[in-house]
């Protein structure tokens, strides 16, 4: 059973997940509002990360952030992961499984 507040992804292998920046698309930010990322837990991470080194949490979303073809990030210790484009076979796990983490998808803002 889900607690309130937590979101449910039924994500079928070889789908994609992503919708593209507002603000890559036309270079300015729809009506003053940036990107957002949301927090996706329980889940098998997609498939073609690339690592990254960063310092924080908020270094690494300021990477994805302000990267275009940057669809999603995980930070780990100090380990940015970023994903570019789709984000494929992306799973659903139940709560006890130890290859279960958390990543945030980014959202581009309503234009």
């Amino acid at each position: 059973m889900s607690s309130p507040g937590k979101i449910k992804l039924k994500i079928q292998k070889k789908k994609s997940l992503f919708r593209g920046s507002t603000q890559c698309l036309n270079g300015s930010h729809a009506h003053g509002e940036r990107d957002q990322f949301l927090l996706v837990s329980i889940v098998r991470l997609p498939e073609y990360p690339i690592v990254l080194q960063a310092r924080s949490a908020m270094e690494c979303e300021s990477v994805c952030l302000n990267n275009c073809s940057c669809s999603a990030y995980a930070y780990d210790g100090e380990e940015c992961t970023i994903w570019g484009g789709d984000l494929l076979n992306v799973e659903q796990l139940s709560d006890d499984d130890s290859n279960a983490r958390s990543f945030y998808i980014k959202l581009a803002a309503l234009s």
